[in-house]
């Protein structure tokens, strides 16, 4: 019998070794049976409990015109697995992870669905986010619990919710608070609203299979991820729109952190029929060409019927996903496609993971970054943390997912990875890298220093060096790790190809090899 033991990203969470563990496409991980250390998150939130033969369904949206519903119960809802209608056992909130930002070029969205994956929206819309600069947010959606009838593994499963027409006391409307939104001085007023119940508007992953699989891939078995697999296999990527690019960081680990960054800024919206949908799919093959890792997430259905135009809705569209994955040392090649509206998209890149000696100054890959804002810590999780308005004081508790995704942070500032390699002479260019001295963790007291040159690629003409530099500024007391970024001065070169390498060293006169990326001034 195969089992269905659920990780549910409420307030249990998971320590698991050697287990076998399998992903519906609602975003459930299911596991073989196996021993489990439960560690309670502390609070009186709501918990779905782990049972074996249970699955759980994400609710994105349960709105209409007006605005979202927070206030039913698992009697509020009827759920279907293949046609027929089963008993759901409980019903809660969970807050997924996701901010707004106000960085130097203007607003960015940030949305994860999964603990290790996140879609960004980036807009030139120059406003002030909550009389701040950046803010993290906790948008709340329903999760639901059910024992499905037995079914083999490698099933698939269709899954479809609704709400039922009238409450417990017969009634057809349901009374809920929407905050808007008056203006920077004014702030927010709350208004209360009722909606018809017969109309609201679910938003719900609609297959779970059971497979076996990561956390980080809730489209293994899946109809969508087979055939996004079919393109990746076909090698297939053209002129896309997409750029993909993979920097690989050194956490002293016996694997590195390997950041893949995808953006599609090209497939903007077009779509009139006032909604999209998204989701990623990557394969990572060793030179011999075996499956090394893969990933997959997906952006769930977005409705915009509420707005008054389509360029207005389209200001929620994604234009760019980031995720990590752990790979050993090694040659790789790595394929992305992104499904925009049901059409695919492709891109790929190779990356050399290098092998680090832990006792020994190393240097990672070079990140290149366009956008940046203030490095925001998660706020205590209360009510207040839910929206930006005083109408959150009155939703139910909810509980956190976790969010494993490690920014790229210094001095205080988060720094936002790009993959394209083009830039505009009015554009920003930092690059972001890390150097790795085991020495600073200990006693003894050594100095490190670093180097950055620029060439012309056509001409090989130095255009830029620093000559070696202090890092001082960067180091962080007792940590091995020096995160540095430095803004690349790119409205002083002319147009065309260069290259950027950096180098570290330290004072007991180790050096690192020199690292490269290229870039391009348009």
């Amino acid at each position: 019998m195969w089992s269905r033991v659920v990780e549910h990203r409420l307030s249990l969470l998971f320590v698991m070794t050697k287990c076998r563990c399998v992903l519906p496409a609602i975003g459930v991980v299911a596991c073989v049976l196996c021993p489990l250390t439960l560690a309670q998150s502390g609070g009186s939130l709501p918990t779905i409990r782990v049972e074996s033969d249970e699955v759980l369904v994400p609710v994105e949206v349960v709105s209409d015109n007006h605005g979202a519903v927070y206030h039913l119960g698992a009697s509020d809802f009827h759920l279907f697995e293949d046609g027929k209608e089963q008993k759901i056992d409980r019903a809660a909130l969970e807050l997924e992870h996701s901010g707004f930002f106000k960085d130097n070029a203007g607003i960015q969205q940030d949305r994860a669905l999964t603990p290790t994956g996140k879609w960004t929206r980036f807009s030139d819309r120059l406003v002030q986010v909550n009389g701040q600069n950046a803010s993290l947010l906790a948008q709340p959606h329903y999760v639901l619990a059910y024992v499905p009838p037995p079914s083999s593994k490698g099933s698939c499963h269709q899954v479809e919710v609704k709400v039922g027409p009238r409450d417990s006391t017969g009634n057809k409307f349901t009374t809920v608070e929407i905050g808007i939104f008056l203006g920077e001085k004014r702030g927010w007023r709350t208004d209360k609203f009722e909606v018809d119940r017969r109309k609201l508007m679910i938003n719900s992953r609609t297959e779970y299979c059971t497979v076996e699989h990561l956390s980080s891939d809730p489209l293994n078995g899946t109809s969508l991820g087979k055939h996004m697999e079919s393109y990746v296999a076909d090698g297939k990527s053209g002129d896309s729109g997409l750029t993909l690019r993979a920097v690989s960081f050194n956490d002293q680990s016996s694997t590195s952190r390997v950041q893949l960054v995808v953006d599609f800024p090209l497939l903007e919206w077009q779509n009139k029929t006032w909604t999209f949908t998204a989701a990623v799919l990557g394969m990572v093959y060793k030179n011999d060409r075996a499956i090394e890792a893969r990933f997959s997430d997906r952006y769930l259905e977005v409705n915009c019927r509420a707005l008054v135009n389509s360029t207005l809705c389209g200001e929620f569209v994604p234009n760019h996903y980031e995720t990590q994955l752990r790979l050993v040392p090694g040659d790789y090649d790595i394929r992305v496609v992104i499904s925009f509206n049901g059409r695919l998209y492709g891109a790929a890149a190779a990356i050399l993971v290098e092998r680090y000696d832990h006792q020994a100054i190393a240097t990672s890959g070079i990140a290149l970054c366009k956008r940046f804002h203030p490095m925001v810590s998660p706020a205590p999780l209360d009510h207040t943390s839910l929206f930006m308005s005083e109408m959150s004081k009155n939703l139910p508790p909810a509980a956190q997912m976790p969010f494993e995704l490690v920014p790229l942070v210094s001095k205080g500032i988060e720094f936002t990875p790009t993959s394209e390699a083009r830039f505009e002479p009015k554009e920003a260019l930092v690059a972001y890298f890390e150097v790795y001295e085991p020495r600073l963790a200990g006693a003894g007291a050594v100095k490190v220093q670093l180097q950055m040159r620029i060439t012309d690629v056509k001409t090989g003409e130095l255009k830029t060096d620093t000559g070696l530099r202090p890092a001082d500024s960067f180091i962080q007391p007792g940590k091995a790790i020096i995160p540095i970024a430095e803004q690349i001065a790119i409205n002083e070169l002319s147009k065309g190809e260069y290259r950027l390498e950096v180098q570290a060293s330290d004072s007991a006169g180790n050096h690192t090899d020199w690292r490269a990326t290229s870039f391009t001034v348009e």
